[in-house]
């Protein structure tokens, strides 16, 4: 399935502490057959992403706090480090919300993203992860990062799906 691409705004950029910001946000989705709680079990798990994030892409993990707020530190397996913090987990309602800390990678000022979790049936459910930023240009840059971001999702859909069907 095609990932969605957005533009947020429409409008002549934002300033932002004296820096022209450009809002974007790419978002990916999919059915799973599996129940909601077990894709919810894999993604709360914070430091189980080692584990199931596909082809090595993570060369690094170390985990700082419990729950939220807890930051996973990632190297990835081409040097870029990325901090993710748990900002908020409602399991009843399948909502799952990251921000990416300073300093942000691949020019970025803001990031974050939402996962929605819904359950579809007994054994079934869908997941759309929609990750939003903002740059200081719009462009090639922009499309780049849209780009990467949607290859990262599908990579991450893959990775939650192989390691629902060994469980």
């Amino acid at each position: 399935m095609p990932y969605l691409v957005r533009r947020c705004r429409r409008r002549a950029p934002e300033t932002r502490n004296d820096i022209l910001s450009f809002r974007r946000s790419v978002s990916h989705s999919e059915a799973f057959d599996s129940p909601a709680s077990a894709v919810w079990n894999i993604l709360i798990d914070w430091p189980s992403i080692v584990d199931w994030m596909p082809g090595g892409l993570i060369s690094h993990l170390e985990i700082e706090g419990t729950g939220v707020g807890a930051v996973r530190h990632i190297i990835t397996h081409q040097g870029v480090r990325i901090a993710e913090r748990l900002e908020r987990a409602d399991e009843r309602a399948g909502q799952l919300e990251l921000s990416i800390l300073e300093p942000l990678p691949w020019e970025m000022q803001t990031y974050n993203a939402i996962a929605q979790l819904d359950e579809l049936g007994p054994d079934k459910c869908s997941l759309r992860w929609e990750g939003r930023f903002e740059l200081s240009e719009d462009g090639l840059a922009a499309e780049a990062l849209v780009q990467l971001l949607g290859k990262s999702y599908r990579l991450m859909f893959a990775g939650l799906r192989q390691c629902l069907s060994a469980s």
